[in-house]
């Protein structure tokens, strides 16, 4: 599988985007993404493995994560 670029579009006037995932719908699939911009990743419930490139690890509640170059 090769990773799709995954377009951030903030609404006019804001410099972020908050998305917030309450469950995986058949439409969102987990899928392998990349962008230029940086992310935050908070983990409020729940368990389970998380691919980041080739590093590989298990998140669980309470996780906070920061990605980009």
């Amino acid at each position: 599988m090769k990773p799709t670029l995954e377009r951030i579009d903030p609404v006019f006037g804001n410099s972020f985007t908050i998305r917030k995932h309450t469950e995986i719908c058949a439409e969102e699939k987990p899928n392998w993404h990349f962008h230029p911009e940086y992310e935050i990743v908070y983990i409020s419930n729940g368990t389970g493995k998380r691919h980041i490139c080739t590093h590989i690890s298990e998140f669980q509640d309470g996780d906070l994560i920061f990605l980009g170059l």
